[in-house]
């Protein structure tokens, strides 16, 4: 604080200047620095087929500033890669050719370290997912999540082309299936001797009219213990009886 005092008209005039200082008020707490991770998937050949071959590249950045720690990486598909080749470092466990899951203790920001690299090479199963959808996704995850969490997922999806349908054969009618079912009636041995004996009695009949135009009496003299002598014999009675009757 300042005084002056002067005279004006035998007045005297009393000047007071107040000075003030204030302080700048402290800026706001800084935020304390953190990392911020991302993960990026990428798919070759990007629409692989049954069977085919097929990578699955996972990179994990931390744009820091800070260190990421007990850093957690997935990776799952809904198509099994089979006989595969996983390149880790030893940090990753595959189950069932389509479940990933890495672990490290720290990732340090990428102008620090290089980016970590996660390989699962292989051959697609040859069995297709339901509706014949493929889809890939990577996930990253950290102790601390950091300010963007946008870039925490990587995915990639497509659909498989249909599998063609053979041409079924024609079914045939139902009562056309049930008769070619149906066991085809077999022919038993007494039916196969009777059948033989039928035709023994006709040939000797044959023969016995024959032979009894002949010599109506020649029947008599076949043995007598044979089954043709025995029909012929009974024929050639009867034929004689009839030739005497009408005589």
């Amino acid at each position: 604080m300042t005084m002056s005092i002067a005279r004006a008209g035998g007045h005297a005039l009393v000047c007071v200047a107040l000075v003030a200082s204030f302080a700048a008020a402290p800026d706001a707490a800084a935020e304390p620095a953190s990392a911020d991770v991302a993960v990026e998937l990428t798919t070759e050949p990007f629409g692989a087929g049954l069977g085919e071959p097929v990578e699955h590249r996972i990179a994990i950045r931390n744009r820091g500033p800070a260190t990421a720690t007990d850093v957690a990486v997935s990776f799952t598909t809904s198509l099994p890669v089979v006989t595969a080749d996983l390149k880790d470092g030893g940090h990753c466990t595959l189950t069932d050719g389509t479940a990933l899951s890495c672990h490290w203790s720290k990732l340090r920001p990428t102008g620090e370290a290089a980016p970590l690299t996660v390989v699962l090479r292989g051959r697609l199963a040859a069995t297709p997912p339901l509706g014949g959808l493929v889809r890939n996704t990577a996930a990253v995850g950290t102790a601390a999540p950091g300010p963007r969490t946008a870039d925490d997922t990587s995915a990639n999806a497509y659909l498989l082309d249909p599998v063609p349908v053979e041409e079924a054969a024609p079914v045939a009618s139902a009562p056309a299936a049930v008769a070619a079912a149906a066991p085809k009636p077999s022919r038993t041995p007494l039916y196969t001797i009777f059948t033989l004996l039928l035709a023994v009695a006709v040939a000797a009949m044959a023969a016995g009219f024959l032979a009894r135009r002949r010599d109506p009496f020649a029947a008599l003299r076949q043995p007598a213990g044979s089954l043709a002598g025995r029909v012929r014999a009974r024929f050639a009675r009867r034929a004689a009886a009839t030739e005497q009757v009408s005589r």
